[in-house]
């Protein structure tokens, strides 16, 4: 399981359950199915992600996110795995397909069907990141709360106080 620390900074408007919190990225960010839902400034290792807020967790709680192994497993196979298995059946399908109709220039062919293959596959890779999406089983999770957010004195305001002088 893959559990960060990190600062929520807001409640995400339009979806309820769902917090902003700002964390620092990390290698597991790349193989993430939620990664497009992430503000990541690219001149920074600061990123915003949206997460499922099982905790309760308000503004300014520094809270635990996870995101479980086995979904985290399954987008990496999609990610890095599955584009690369496409490309060796597309050649393999190319390679065979140039010997059974005698076609000649078996390695171009092979190589066309592979590359062929592995662009479809950057296209399937797309669609299927889009359902998983918005599946929360593929979202990080806010499951602890390290430390609430102090709370603001009630005497502390950034409106004048009137002390009974009349101006």
């Amino acid at each position: 399981m893959a559990i960060e620390e990190g600062i929520v900074i807001a409640q995400k408007d339009g979806a309820p359950g769902l917090a902003l919190v700002k964390t620092v990225r990390s290698g597991a960010c790349e193989s993430c199915a939620a990664r497009h839902s992430c503000n990541v400034d690219r001149n920074s290792q600061e990123m915003e992600v949206a997460a499922v807020n099982l905790a309760g967790a308000a503004p300014g709680d520094r809270v635990c996110i996870q995101v479980a192994t086995g979904p985290l497993l399954k987008v990496t196979f999609l990610t890095y795995l599955f584009p690369i298995i496409c490309m060796l059946i597309g050649g393999l399908a190319g390679n065979r397909w140039a010997l059974a109709n005698s076609a000649g220039h078996e390695s171009a062919i092979a190589a066309l069907g592979a590359g062929a293959a592995f662009v479809t596959s950057f296209f399937l890779v797309k669609l299927i990141a889009k359902k998983m999406e918005k599946d929360t089983r593929y979202q990080p999770k806010i499951t602890r709360i390290i430390s609430r957010a102090p709370a603001m004195p009630k005497e502390i305001s950034c409106q004048p106080q009137n002390r009974g002088r009349d101006s």
